[in-house]
């Protein structure tokens, strides 16, 4: 980890025109961000429910979908000035609403399910007619 931690350094270093940017500040703000914390949570559990990935693979993904986020948010802040709370509360909204989206199919598609397996199966307190 110190590794990266020192090639990181060198490379914004060489780029940013010898303008050094520190590393535990730009982790500590984007550790802040929750819209990105809560796009990734839903994204990666929408992709288990679906079992588009399996339970091993959701913590790498998370990881890696963090990693891409965090290189995003870098560039942003330290080479285009982009204001990133007002794009982390989008960020926030559309993962809401991916979650709104997935409970409703969610249970469209399980109530259709229980449906066909609870028919013909009887119910306490109404007759049975043979």
């Amino acid at each position: 980890m110190l590794y990266l931690y020192i090639i990181f350094h060198v490379v914004v270093y060489s780029i940013s025109g010898g303008n050094t940017i520190m590393l535990d500040a730009l982790l500590n703000s984007y550790a802040l961000l929750p819209g990105v914390a809560a796009l990734v949570m839903v994204l990666v559990n929408v992709a288990r429910s679906v079992r588009q990935i399996s339970d091993s693979n959701a913590e790498r993904l998370m990881l890696l979908l963090n990693l891409v986020l965090f290189v995003g948010y870098a560039a942003a802040t330290q080479f285009f000035n982009y204001d990133v709370l007002g794009f982390d509360s989008v960020l926030s909204g559309f993962a809401g609403l991916i979650a709104a989206l997935a409970g409703l199919i969610g249970q469209v598609i399980m109530s259709r399910g229980m449906n066909a397996r609870l028919q013909g199966v009887p119910v306490i307190g109404t007759p049975v007619y043979r």
